[in-house]
């Protein structure tokens, strides 16, 4: 993921993960790498998040890592590329997450990663 970012896709980018432990474990991945990235997850106060879905908004932020918590009802436009780093539990879900790019006629670009435990989960 850390050469999807570096090689060329623009900010702003969405990453979707299935838990806190991997949003704080995949953040101190890439602060380490240096880029340029906060997460918001339930563990976080209100006030952190308002902080943080600000910062993203005003490009201070270039990407966002965040469990299911962003994934319905906050808009951004102009997010160029959504990354599930975890595979979604239903189609519903996926949807929802890629949801977040390409919206009102801009193109945007998803990449979804995923494991042999995954698989069961592509048929669906």
């Amino acid at each position: 993921m850390r050469e999807l970012i570096k090689k060329g896709f623009n900010p702003p980018v969405l990453v979707f993960v299935q838990s806190i432990e991997r949003a704080k474990e995949l953040f101190h991945e890439l602060i380490y790498e240096g880029i340029n990235v906060d997460v918001i997850h339930a563990d976080r106060t209100q006030e952190q998040r308002d902080n943080t879905v600000q910062s993203f908004r005003a490009g201070k932020i270039w990407v966002l890592i965040c469990t299911a918590l962003l994934a319905r009802g906050i808009d951004f436009k102009g997010v160029n590329l959504v990354i599930n780093y975890d595979f979604p539990t239903s189609s519903v879900e996926y949807i929802h997450r890629i949801g977040r790019t390409g919206r009102a006629g801009h193109k945007g670009k998803a990449v979804t990663f995923f494991t042999e435990d995954d698989k069961p989960l592509l048929r669906r």
